[in-house]
């Protein structure tokens, strides 16, 4: 477990993000009070019991991370329409090209500040 802690110290904190659920449970959890009417209660009790879960908090969190899918999918189709809405772009050799150029462009000015 020690270096799995190890791991979550060194990632960035915007890799962590709200996302913790993936070393779940050695990072730290907040705790959430929610009210349902009896019927949904009912319901999510149904659900724990024929689907195996270990407890209300576990099923919560499987629904949380299927909606973080969910939104993701969505961020990706937003960006293949806007993707295909955009106009063509160069080749890859040109850009390739020019990619290059820049780079011994920038290492011929490094040599010359270093005369």
């Amino acid at each position: 477990m020690s270096h799995l802690l190890g791991l979550v110290r060194h990632l960035p904190s915007e890799e962590i993000g709200n996302s913790c659920h993936w070393c779940y449970p050695w990072c730290m959890t907040a705790t959430m009070n929610i009210s349902l009417p009896d019927s949904m209660k009912a319901f999510v009790d149904q659900r724990v019991k024929t689907r195996g879960y270990g407890s209300h908090s576990e099923y919560l969190r499987d629904l949380v991370r299927r909606d973080e899918l969910e939104a993701a999918k969505d961020k990706l189709r937003a960006l293949v329409a806007e993707g295909l809405v955009s106009p063509p772009g160069g080749a890859w050799g040109d850009f390739k090209s020019s990619l290059v150029n820049r780079a011994e462009e920038h290492r011929a000015a490094q040599r010359q500040r270093q005369k």
